[in-house]
């Protein structure tokens, strides 16, 4: 049987320490020949300075002398892509080493053009402190307009080259929520997506997570509604998921007051229920039980993520001691 190729497109700036232990999940990809682009996007020295792994001759670099943003960094890795796969790779998330040939193969078993895989949340030492199973292709297609309900941002998404360039490549006009944009493109032009109800991405809690910013994101949020469904009669609940979204990172990293106000911005949106979750974010220890109950995480699942990163976790140069 013949091996698929992929191209993966990985954005990154001014985090090599990050970035050092994300590759080293992409090279372990196992059964796939990879080409690897990283976008370095600005950063204040240059790449191989502090990222060794950049020298590997399966990674091309291209360096943006000024930060022109995410969306447009992935673009000219997609431009510059040699594959008609494309995955992404945000540079502070990792990859299980059967990530793409599992999308691969399901891909090709029920000819679609883009797969999505699950996803667990990790914190700076690579423990999971969240994450659920993948959604159901017909579901996620008809929530898309509510939420982002693709789990793992960019770094779970496959897409054939050509129903990316159908659908349109990602929007520079978003500051956060780029991903969502193209996600409900493509489910227009490509229709259903393939899921891989697999924990294959570990979406990494950091100080520098751009979710925290979630005044950028709501200004993203209000122009995905305006875009793509200005006459949603739903609009208020749609809000409140967005605010009880924007509180999980915050939470999770231990900005305890950022949830506190996301989850009470979600009551005025028409959730009562938030208000529990307010208080919990204030008054209880982050214990993982807590976490999961406000995460609805499903420990199971998670451990299938635990036994792969466990390599990452005994070799991250920057873990928690």
């Amino acid at each position: 049987m013949s091996i698929d190729a992929a191209t993966v497109v990985v954005p990154t700036r001014n985090r090599p320490e990050l970035l050092s232990v994300g590759l080293r999940s992409i090279f372990a990809q196992r059964d796939v020949n990879l080409e690897i682009i990283v976008i370095d996007d600005g950063s204040r020295r240059v790449l191989s300075h502090d990222c060794p792994e950049v020298r590997d001759p399966r990674v091309r670099v291209i360096r943006n002398e000024e930060s022109r943003g995410p969306a447009e960094a992935r673009n000219q890795g997609i431009a510059a892509a040699a594959n008609e796969w494309l995955a992404f790779c945000d540079d502070d998330d990792l990859w299980a080493p059967t990530k793409l040939a599992r999308q691969l193969r399901l891909l090709h078993e029920t000819n679609r053009r883009w797969c999505y895989s699950g996803t667990v949340i990790v914190d700076s030492a690579l423990r999971v402190v969240g994450g659920g199973r993948a959604p159901e292709p017909q579901w996620a297609h008809e929530a898309l307009l509510s939420a982002c309900v693709i789990p793992g941002s960019c770094s779970s998404v496959i897409v054939h080259a050509s129903a990316l360039h159908d659908a349109g490549l990602f929007d520079p006009t978003f500051n956060q929520l780029e991903d969502w944009d193209l996600w409900i493109r493509l489910s227009r032009t490509a229709g259903l997506a393939a899921s891989d109800d697999y924990p294959a991405v570990a979406y990494r809690l950091h100080g520098e997570n751009r979710t925290t910013a979630a005044h950028e994101a709501l200004k993203d949020f209000k122009l995905i509604k305006d875009r793509y469904d200005p006459d949603n009669d739903a609009a208020g609940r749609d809000l409140a998921l967005f605010h009880r979204w924007s509180a999980w990172a915050p939470l999770l990293g231990g900005q305890r007051w950022l949830a506190a106000r996301a989850y009470l911005r979600a009551v005025r949106a028409g959730d009562l229920t938030s208000l529990g979750r307010t208080a919990i974010a204030l008054t209880q220890p982050l214990s993982r039980a807590v976490v999961r109950r406000l995460t609805q995480a499903d420990p199971e699942y998670q451990k299938l993520a635990e036994a792969w990163l466990l390599a990452y976790r005994q070799k991250d140069p920057v873990r928690e001691s």
